[in-house]
């Protein structure tokens, strides 16, 4: 039989996916790490990221993806970048994480129990930044031999908006360390694509 763990919806960003009316997510902490891996190696479980897995049974969401983030990102803070990206859309899960904190001691006294890069944002954003933002932060900052691929991906499917991704570049200060980058990258997604590099931009979201 199948261990799972129960817990009552949330309101917050960790709020998880609703399966018949009962919310669903599975923890190593639960069953036990050797109980874990024996469940994901047997088909049981899909793991997610961190200590989180879903019963096989219980479909992917976005909800549920975000469940099993919220233990690795400090409440207050920013998921943004690739593990934004998976939140939202799934795929492969990365293998570090860009947080956005308004304020620094946002982080002062947190330890991120998986790779992280901590960012300062003039802005407040939700728990998870929208799809525009992520994409134009993973073109920033994360792995790009992985970001330009999941960009050109999200970009040609329409599943993110190349407006809402200019208008989050727009916003970058051209005297950031990332500004170059970003534009550089975008110019490879774009030109790989046979598209526009400037399109109608939507309103900054930053």
């Amino acid at each position: 039989m199948l261990l799972v763990h129960s817990v009552a919806a949330r309101s917050t960003a960790g709020a998880l996916a609703e399966h018949n009316g009962v919310m669903w997510l599975v923890d190593s902490s639960q069953v036990g790490q050797v109980a874990f891996q024996r469940m994901v190696r047997d088909g049981d479980l899909i793991a997610l990221m961190g200590t989180g897995a879903r019963p096989v049974d219980i479909p992917d969401s976005a909800p549920l993806r975000t469940a099993a983030l919220a233990p690795l990102v400090r409440p207050g803070l920013t998921l943004t970048g690739l593990g934004a990206l998976w939140a939202h859309f799934g795929g492969t899960p990365p293998t570090s994480l860009d947080v956005l904190a308004y304020e620094h001691r946002h982080w002062r006294s947190w330890s991120p129990p998986m790779p992280t890069r901590m960012h300062t944002t003039p802005v407040r954003h939700g728990a998870v930044a929208t799809p525009g933002v992520a994409l134009a932060d993973a073109l920033r900052w994360a792995d790009l031999r992985r970001a330009i691929p999941v960009a050109y991906a999200l970009l040609s499917s329409g599943r993110v908006a190349a407006a809402d991704a200019l208008g989050a570049l727009d916003a970058i200060a051209a005297q950031d360390n990332s500004w170059r980058r970003a534009w550089s990258a975008w110019a490879a997604v774009r030109d790989a694509q046979g598209a526009a590099r400037r399109v109608t931009a939507a309103a900054s979201p930053r």
